[in-house]
């Protein structure tokens, strides 16, 4: 039981054991502050500096650390059973797994607080019907030829609520649509998509 933390994560959250235990402490709550107001560069950079260490290195393990609390606090696990997981299924000693799960104990209840803020329900795409019409010529204009695209999406939130939603658009602006959601399909799969996703689930 990891969680649910990806195999980066879990690589990442090992070099808090090239700190000694104090300094592990205070970057444990540091990354509490971050989960609290957001990433601060300064901040990291200034650290960074102090710890002699590459700035990204220490990025990557602040990052680990806010995706390991926040997971550890979406299931609720007790103390004791995360102490196991940072052991048994992380591989940490357990020294810096009492350093973890102690400071854990400590922000439980305000990470569970944190996590309900986040909390929203959004609208999702539960099914779409789509007509094509092409209009040959009006009262003032023959033999023209103009094609419409009618869409009507019906989108589902909080598990039972559906909605009801029709859009209208010509060919030009249907190709347009679709290479934007093209891209988007894309742009989710990189990495930076991929760690943005971790930090608001």
């Amino acid at each position: 039981m990891s969680f649910g933390l990806d195999e980066t994560a879990a690589s990442h959250l090992k070099y808090v054991q090239e700190l000694d235990a104090d300094t592990a402490e205070e970057i444990c709550k540091v990354a509490f502050q971050f989960l609290q107001s957001g990433i601060q560069a300064r901040l990291i950079d200034k650290a960074a500096k102090r710890l002699e260490w590459p700035t990204e290195k220490l990025q990557q393990l602040l990052e680990a650390l806010m995706e390991f609390y926040r997971s550890a606090a979406r299931v609720d696990v007790s103390k004791e059973d995360l102490e196991l997981v940072i052991t048994q299924s992380l591989r940490l000693s357990t020294e810096y797994a009492a350093i973890l799960s102690e400071f854990y104990s400590t922000i439980r209840s305000d990470l569970r607080n944190i996590l309900a803020n986040l909390s929203f329900s959004e609208a999702r795409y539960k099914d779409m019907e789509w007509r094509f019409e092409v209009e040959i010529a009006s009262r003032t204009l023959h033999n023209r030829l103009r094609p419409v695209v009618y869409l009507q999406l019906q989108l589902e939130q909080d598990g039972n609520q559906t909605t009801s939603h029709t859009l209208q658009m010509d060919i030009p602006t249907l190709l347009h649509v679709t290479e934007e959601l093209e891209q988007a399909l894309q742009d989710i799969k990189s990495n930076h998509a991929k760690r943005i996703m971790r930090h608001i689930k």
